[in-house]
């Protein structure tokens, strides 16, 4: 029963496909001859879904951008969830993608199988669609979405997505320590590795063991990532817009692990720097070989436009350890 399933799945996708490709031996030159930076930019529109036969209209949002990483076609579409496309091929001014399971760890999601296409349509709107199996019981995860969508804006939502790294920016945070003391943590941006990726470094004026350490973090406007490394040796951490809340999701760099969930969207946020809408993440970081006792704890409050405006650390080491790190200053 689950390979007869598996088949069926597989075959509508074959033939959402081919009804994409017959259509656009149909479609004029105008059409046909669209290129990838047509499609950047945000979106809005509704989509039709049929659920256990039942039709659902949403109200959705899309983002089309290029992948730093190999130059191909990138996307966050947002409904009730927001999920991460990314590019299978370009053909015939058609885009052919699929959508990135960032739960493939989760044993209900070994079915994912999640594609569609979007093509241009008659007076600049763009033809959606969407099926597949998603994260769900074996069998019952099937769906599908169809519609059409108008662009609203050439370039993305900036609040919609994560964009605060730039070269030469900086953020100062007030450190409260697990015995009360306070102190100051400084992060400066010093390069642009390119894809995504930059560098700097941390000043602390909290009479730790270094003074001045060197970060690098990562980002695309769907993740943001503190990336581990030998000279700061900072734990691993990630945080994607394409999470469900509330499911826990493993991520591993070399020796690190990050075991993360989304407690909660859009929870305005006031610091001494002022007041933020951030997604708000519970974080558990540790080296391979530590034991889960040695791990760190962390609740952390992001802002897509401004990066970490606070952190808790549930498990402090000791008393001079960190507790709580909320921003006072940003120069951007």
């Amino acid at each position: 029963m689950v390979e007869y399933r598996r088949l069926l799945s597989n075959t509508c996708l074959i033939l959402l496909i081919v009804c994409a490709l017959a259509a656009c031996n149909k479609t004029d030159n105008s059409l046909i001859n669209k290129q990838r930076s047509d499609f950047i930019g945000t979106w809005k529109g509704n989509l039709v879904n049929y659920d256990h036969g039942k039709r659902v209209v949403q109200k959705y949002e899309w983002m089309v951008y290029t992948d730093s990483t190999n130059g191909r076609l990138a996307g966050l579409l947002t409904l009730t969830e927001t999920n991460r496309l990314e590019e299978l091929q370009f053909s015939d001014g058609t885009w052919y993608f699929r959508v990135v399971n960032s739960d493939s760890l989760n044993p209900s999601c070994r079915e994912w199988n999640f594609a569609g296409y979007a093509k241009f349509g008659t007076e600049g709107t763009i033809e959606f669609n969407l099926a597949g199996n998603k994260c769900g019981p074996i069998g019952d995860q099937f769906v599908s979405w169809g519609g059409t969508m108008s662009k609203v804006s050439d370039t993305l939502d900036p609040a919609a997505h994560f964009d605060f790294i730039r070269g030469g920016n900086s953020w100062t945070y007030k450190i409260t320590k697990n015995n009360s003391d306070t102190c100051t943590l400084g992060y400066n941006i010093t390069a642009d590795l390119k894809n995504g990726v930059f560098e700097g470094m941390m000043t602390n004026q909290c009479n730790w063991n270094w003074s001045e350490k060197h970060f690098s973090w990562a980002i695309d406007p769907s993740r943001f990532s503190v990336l581990p490394n030998d000279t700061s040796a900072i734990p691993l951490s990630v945080f994607t817009l394409d999470m469900t809340l509330g499911k826990v999701y493993r991520f591993r760099s070399g020796f690190n692990i990050s075991i993360t969930a989304l407690l909660k969207r859009n929870e305005e946020v006031t610091v001494p720097s002022g007041k933020f809408v951030c997604n708000k993440y519970q974080v558990e970081s540790y080296m391979e070989w530590d034991t889960p006792s040695s791990s760190i704890l962390s609740y952390y409050w992001i802002s897509n436009g401004y990066g970490i405006v606070k952190r808790e650390v549930l498990n402090p080491a000791d008393s001079t350890s960190l507790k709580l790190q909320v921003l006072t200053w940003k120069n951007f």
